[in-house]
């Protein structure tokens, strides 16, 4: 596994802690970097006993641990951790001191109480209970120690790191030390002086109750901004600290808070208060109540974010579905208009064909047509008239000859109204009597010339009469040419009735 060095974050007694960045996800964490080449047996079994420790914790309130990495050549161990980015709560009392403001009293009872749950953790092996009322009280069936109890000895605002918004957890397990419950006590002398109980300032014993008197001094200096005991020298602080007096506490805090500290501080083992005692606490239930309660908000808050990407998501595949359905549908409207297309070029190609087939095959069973018979060279100086009388007349139906007004001889009497002589006519005029005498003597010869038509014009203008002649019925006349109807011939043969 890979990881990126970024800047330095603190120094210990035997090494550094590095800020580091895992390349595969880009989580940030704490890389402290141990140096063993320097160290006795006594101190490498320490370092190996804090690897263990570590392992087996695992608590919202506790720094991880997530693995650690031997380097032999170097005589390094690299001890992989979480990263706090909020600092240690050494720094924030620096800053109120700085500043000259004090810790709100919200603020100590929200860190006291999860140091609580990590020390319960540590000190039970096991998280603490769920608060789920209020107004009941918890026996003490939790007093009762396991077989195996770790205790810290070495609390002070320097292991205490902080995470956003004023989240704690406990670190540096260095001087840790894990007990067994028919050895309890411990009488190893560890720790920083100004957090030390008094049993373990006289080297008596350690017991999880040296960790609440450590405890108790940090809640202390949070609100005081300095620890309880100083002194100028180890003998004075020992002695502070075996007679229990320290400074009061502001009145801007509660009695509550103030008689809390007092019973963490209390130089008798047997009668300071253990973890589970501590979390029994009404102003404690109520805390861990106010601190669920923001959790559960920040998680709503979280959830309804991931609701609202998850519906804009969803918003975003429903557009684009709603765009593939109707680039789908256009889609779907061009396979079928050129399917459409296809088939009917293919059906107009199968009737073309079909068509061509049977003209063919019509083409084919027709005979063979007869060529026209030779025509002489005069046959096209003749009228279309004489096409039509190539036929000989004997071919017509014969017909009884009838004669006719222009038939009849001048002598015949006709049978018609008798005509008035010229003279009779008015054909003088009055106004030029020179044109009507020279009209007159032309008028006469031209009746002359008259007399003799005058049967004939008389027979057709004049109201002749001729005998009613009984014409045959209307018949066709075929051309042998062509084979149709000629209205030539049927012209000629009504003509041969008159």
């Amino acid at each position: 596994m890979e990881f990126e060095e970024l800047e330095l974050i603190g120094r210990g007694s035997f090494g550094q802690i590095r800020k580091v960045r895992r390349i595969n996800d880009g989580q940030i964490l704490a890389r402290k970097e141990i140096s063993y080449r320097r160290m006795t047996p006594k101190e490498k079994e320490q370092l190996i006993a804090e690897f263990r420790i570590l392992k087996g914790l695992h608590h919202t309130n506790i720094v991880g641990y997530l693995h650690h990495e031997h380097l032999p050549d170097k005589h390094l161990v690299h001890l992989y951790m979480d990263y706090c980015g909020g600092g240690d709560l050494a720094g924030l009392i620096q800053q109120c001191k700085e500043t000259d403001e004090r810790v709100p009293e919200r603020i100590v009872w929200s860190i006291f109480t999860q140091l609580l749950l990590a020390l319960y953790r540590c000190h039970f092996g096991q998280d603490a209970p769920p608060l789920t009322d209020l107004f009941t009280a918890q026996g003490d069936e939790d007093e009762v120690y396991p077989s195996n109890v770790i205790l810290h000895r070495d609390i002070k605002p320097d292991n205490i790191f902080l995470d956003g918004d004023h989240c704690v957890k406990l670190g540096d397990f260095g001087l840790a030390k894990m007990l067994d419950q028919s050895h309890m006590m411990a009488n190893t002398f560890v720790g920083t002086p100004y957090y030390m109980s008094p049993e373990v300032l006289l080297n008596d014993v350690s017991s999880p109750a040296s960790d609440i008197w450590s405890l108790g001094c940090v809640i202390y200096e949070l609100c005081q901004l300095h620890p309880p005991f100083q002194a100028k020298n180890h003998v004075q602080l020992t002695q502070r600290v075996q007679d229990g007096m320290y400074p009061e506490l502001p009145s801007r805090y509660s009695s509550t808070l103030k008689r809390t500290i007092q019973a963490c501080l209390d130089i008798n083992p047997h009668n300071r208060p253990s973890t589970a005692t501590l979390l029994r606490l009404d102003v404690i239930k109520l805390v861990r109540k106010d601190r669920m309660l923001s959790e559960q908000h920040q998680h709503l808050l979280e959830y309804q974010e991931n609701l609202k990407r998850e519906v804009e998501i969803f918003e975003e595949r429903r557009e684009e579905v709603l765009q593939m359905s109707q680039n789908l549908e256009q889609y779907r409207e061009t396979v079928e208009q050129e399917y459409f297309n296809n088939i009917q070029n293919e059906l107009e190609s199968v009737v073309e064909q079909e068509v061509e087939r049977r003209v063919r095959q019509v083409l084919a069973d027709m005979p063979a047509p007869t060529p026209p018979p030779p025509v002489s060279p005069t046959a096209h100086r003749s009228s279309p008239r004489d096409i039509s009388m190539s036929f000989s007349p004997s071919q017509l139906t014969p017909i009884k000859h009838v004669k006719g007004p222009r038939g009849l001889a001048i002598s015949t009497p006709l049978k018609r109204t008798p005509l008035k002589p010229l003279e009779e006519l008015p054909l003088t005029n009055a106004s030029n009597p020179s044109l009507t005498s020279s009209s007159s003597s032309h008028d006469s010869d031209k009746s002359a010339s008259k007399q003799r038509a005058a049967p004939h014009f008389h027979a057709v203008y004049a109201g002749f009469k001729t005998p009613a002649v009984k014409r045959p019925a209307k018949r066709t006349y075929i051309d042998q040419w062509d084979e149709a109807p000629s209205p030539f011939l049927r012209r000629q043969a009504a003509a041969s009735y008159d």
